[in-house]
């Protein structure tokens, strides 16, 4: 397993487990009892929300970005806003901001920028 940086809430030097729930059930009962500490589906397409997720999951919840709506095909304006409200939904704590799932390779250089430029912008705490 490939250690990933360190943060205060996983502990030194802790390893990350990503589960990624694919499709539009996620059964997110079930995927609470599995031992990750990183939980991605596609949140923006499927049920629960990045919020509810996060009031029920302990780590980190990953997802925020419609990596097909938004990311490809939307404007940077809208990268943005997706942006900002995963932040807000989980009060700019405990998010992984990544697309739901896959992340197209012909996004619009633009929207890329503009995703970059909103992660610099927001301070979110792990």
């Amino acid at each position: 397993m490939k250690r990933a940086r360190s943060s205060p809430w996983a502990g030194q030097g802790a390893d990350y487990r990503i589960l990624h729930a694919h499709g539009h059930d996620t059964q997110l009962q079930t995927l609470l009892r599995y031992p990750v500490n990183v939980l991605n589906w596609h949140d923006r397409a499927a049920s629960p929300s990045l919020s509810e997720a996060h009031q029920q999951f302990p780590g980190l919840v990953s997802g925020g970005i419609d990596e097909w709506a938004t990311l490809r095909h939307g404007s940077p304006e809208q990268v943005a806003a997706q942006i900002a409200d995963a932040v807000d939904q989980v009060e700019g704590r405990r998010l992984l901001l990544s697309p739901g799932c896959v992340m197209p390779q012909d996004i619009p250089p633009a929207n890329l920028r503009a995703a970059r430029e909103s992660v610099d912008r927001t301070a979110v705490r792990v």
